[in-house]
């Protein structure tokens, strides 16, 4: 069995039945019928599949495994480089790396299990062949591992630093300084569960670098270099200095000029020595269609 549990923000009034249908995309209805009067608790009681859900309101509901399985996807892949032992894509934007338990559908990890007959297995069932990851709206060059040996190496490369991942921002403002360093430890905001902060609750050390390749008065892209790899790292350290990144919904400005989808943020760049071959592998890309579009509108010809 797999626990899942929601927490009732919006979508008061709901029919329970319909709530769950709509947050768990792989059961049907009629299933979910069956499910909500075996193992469905409402603030720990049991209701009824016509309950009107309430604010605030815990539900936890057990499915059973097979009805979480991952579904394949013939969905396009991007792939950019691929050998007998891993492959390297670019993400795009709106599409989340792995499935959760909210989302089981149009995950790179579909469109991978249709693909591919053989992945490795190191990260979970639920994470077949991913080695690092990518927010939803972060669009880059991710890396994938097609059978364990070649994980393993690769998770030891992430961990001794031996893997550039070049990221580049259109971050808010005008930097005083062309390249500079932030050393902002970063943990979980304790006000907001799902936003990370500089010194937050178990801050772990964080460093980014970064150089500017081009500015105007209002807006600079940077070059950025990771040296380690928590969650939100860039976004939350151009935020600590004062550059939000533009268009994140999280930690950008509230009013932006530009108007974009999400926050303009893409790996282009990855280099390492291949662990199998010692070749050095080095790919490079293009932001995506919409970061090169508003960098075109500001006069920007970095790219091209």
């Amino acid at each position: 069995m797999k626990e899942l549990k929601f927490i009732i923000k919006d979508g008061e009034g709901s029919r329970l039945d319909l709530f769950l249908s709509k947050n768990i995309e792989n059961i049907s209805r009629s299933k979910l019928q069956k499910i909500i009067k075996e193992s469905v608790f409402v603030n720990e009681k049991k209701r009824k599949p016509n309950y009107k859900v309430q604010k605030d309101d815990i539900i936890r509901i057990q499915l059973p495994e097979e009805e979480m399985k991952i579904q394949k996807e013939n969905s396009p892949l991007d792939i950019r480089y691929e050998d007998e032992d891993l492959l390297i894509l670019f993400k795009p934007k709106g599409k989340i790396v792995h499935p959760t338990d909210s989302v089981r559908e149009n995950t790179v990890v579909n469109a991978l299990l249709y693909r591919f007959d053989q992945l490795s297995n190191l990260s979970g069932e639920e994470r077949p062949g991913i080695v690092h990851r990518l927010d939803k709206d972060t669009t880059g060059l991710l890396i994938i591992a097609k059978n364990n040996e070649i994980h393993e190496k690769l998770q030891i490369l992430f961990k001794e630093r031996k893997i550039k991942k070049i990221y580049y921002a259109l971050c808010n403002g005008d930097f005083s300084e062309t390249e500079g360093d932030i050393y902002a430890p970063i943990g979980r905001n304790p006000n907001k569960r799902t936003e990370m902060a500089v010194n937050g609750l178990n801050s772990k050390e964080a460093h980014t670098s970064y150089r500017i390749v081009w500015n105007n008065d209002n807006y600079s892209l940077a070059e950025i270099h990771l040296d380690t790899g928590r969650t939100h790292q860039i976004r939350v350290h151009m935020k600590y200095i004062h550059h939000p990144i533009v268009g994140d919904p999280v930690y950008g400005l509230r009013k932006e000029k530009l108007k974009v989808s999400s926050q303009l943020l893409s790996a282009c760049r990855l280099e390492f020595i291949h662990p199998n071959t010692g070749e050095k592998i080095s790919i490079q890309s293009v932001p995506d269609e919409e970061f090169m579009k508003v960098l075109e509108k500001l006069g920007c010809c970095y790219f091209k």
